[in-house]
């Protein structure tokens, strides 16, 4: 699985980004990190679906395990989906080990930018 990762992201987490890896949109995910008026979120976004997968209160600590994170949050996001659970099993099974590689591609960052936006609006009405 190639998770492409904003600037901001890759910033905070300081890891090393591996060379990006042919594989179908269907298992290409793209991260970017928010910050501001007391939220620090990752949101997630799949490149054939564009389904979004956030998760909330992204600390140092939590970043260190953000491909751990990641999948948990993934798979309750199908499950609440009402996804078949063999279904979303397959899926897991065939997303493979977590590769980070640099962002890059106009469209799908605009559209990354757009559900980090989403979620902006989704947690300030959440605390209003």
């Amino acid at each position: 699985m190639n998770l492409h990762i904003t600037k901001k992201l890759h910033d905070k987490l300081k890891i090393d980004l591996q060379p990006e890896q042919p594989c179908d949109e269907l298992f290409t995910w793209r991260a970017n990190y928010a910050q501001g008026h007391g939220f620090r979120f990752v949101v997630f976004m799949n490149d054939a679906s564009r389904l979004t997968v956030v998760i909330n209160e992204a600390k140092a600590d939590r970043l260190k395990k953000l491909s751990e994170l990641f999948l948990e949050n993934l798979r309750a996001t199908l499950l609440a989906l009402c996804i078949n659970p063999e279904i979303v099993d397959l899926y897991m099974g065939d997303l493979g080990e977590v590769s980070y590689v640099k962002n890059s591609g106009r469209q799908k960052t605009a559209w990354l930018n757009k559900c980090t936006d989403n979620a902006w609006f989704a947690l300030r009405d959440l605390t209003e």
